[in-house]
């Protein structure tokens, strides 16, 4: 009765996964570190489907004092390819996306988490 049960647990599992071909995440997260900055990007065409390219950039805000220590887009497609030309920039995020069939719409969020080192800001 325990063979039924993982079965379907390894199925549950596989789906997502299949589904999710155009993400990735970059970097480790720190104890420590949160959530900095979430970002969306969006690229659509009016005409006919075609391959749709998205560049996602982040820069560290250098008067914060930013280090990034993670990052993950999540794209709106079900396959795409990624090129990262740094993937080990702690101050800046850059890499570009392209669908891998003609869609009309194609977007990514990016979510960059790190530390702020600077010094804080008070508001009255």
């Amino acid at each position: 009765m325990a063979r039924p049960i993982v079965l379907i647990c390894v199925a549950l599992l596989a789906i997502p996964l299949a589904a999710c071909v155009c993400n990735v995440g970059i970097g480790n997260r720190a104890t420590g570190d949160g959530l900095i900055q979430t970002m969306d990007f969006k690229n659509v065409t009016t005409n006919e489907p075609k391959m749709l390219t998205l560049t996602v950039t982040y820069q560290a805000d250098a008067d914060l004092n930013e280090e990034i220590t993670h990052y993950k887009v999540v794209g709106s497609v079900e396959s795409c390819t990624i090129t990262i030309p740094i993937s080990n920039d702690k101050k800046r995020v850059f890499l570009t996306m392209e669908s891998s069939s003609n869609v009309t719409e194609f977007s990514t969020t990016l979510e960059v988490y790190g530390f702020r080192k600077g010094k804080s800001v008070i508001f009255n």
